[in-house]
C-alpha cells in the first residue's frame, strides 16, 4: 500500500511538471509569433513607399526593424527548444526571407530608389513582405496550434 502512494505521488509529480511545461510551452508560442509579426510589420512599415509613414522618418523605421529583429532573434534563439522542429524551421526560413528582403532594400534599392530597375524591384519587395509571408504565417499558425492541441 505504500509502494501505491508513492507512485501515485510520483505520477502526480510528473503530470504537474508535464502541465507547467506545457504552460511554458504555450508562452513561448505566443511571444515568439507575436515578436516574427512584429519584425513583419516594421520591415512593411520600412519599406513603404513614401518617405514617411506615420509622421516616422526612414530611419526611425530602420532603426525599429533592427530592434524588433533583435528582440525576435534574442527570444528566439533562447526558448526554440519549446518549439517543435517544424516550427523552428518555418521560423528560421521566415527570419531568413525577412533578413533577405531588409538587405535587398538596404544594400540595394535605398543606395539609388531613382532607377526604374530599383523602383520596380522596391515595389515588389513591399508586395513580398506584405503578402508573400501571409503562407508562412498560416503555416506557422497551423502548426502552434497543432502543439497546442488546439486545431
Amino acid at each position: 500500500m505504500i509502494a501505491s502512494s508513492k507512485h501515485k505521488h510520483a505520477a502526480l509529480e510528473h503530470q504537474v511538471k508535464f502541465s507547467n511545461l506545457h504552460e511554458k510551452q504555450a508562452e513561448v508560442i505566443a511571444k515568439t509569433y507575436a515578436l516574427t509579426r512584429k519584425f513583419n510589420s516594421d520591415l512593411q512599415e520600412y519599406l513603404e513607399i513614401p518617405d514617411i509613414a506615420e509622421g516616422k522618418t526612414r530611419n526611425e523605421r530602420e532603426k525599429e526593424v533592427v530592434k524588433s529583429h533583435r528582440n525576435f532573434i534574442d527570444f528566439f534563439q533562447q526558448h526554440q527548444i519549446y518549439l517543435s522542429k517544424n516550427s523552428v524551421e518555418l521560423l528560421q526560413k521566415i527570419d531568413l526571407k525577412l533578413k533577405n528582403n531588409f538587405h535587398e532594400f538596404y544594400y540595394i534599392i535605398k543606395q539609388d530608389p531613382s532607377t526604374q530597375e530599383n523602383a520596380t524591384r522596391w515595389i515588389e519587395l513591399h508586395k513580398s513582405v506584405k503578402e508573400d509571408f501571409e503562407g508562412l504565417f498560416q503555416e506557422l499558425d497551423l502548426e502552434f496550434r497543432r502543439i497546442l492541441g488546439n486545431r
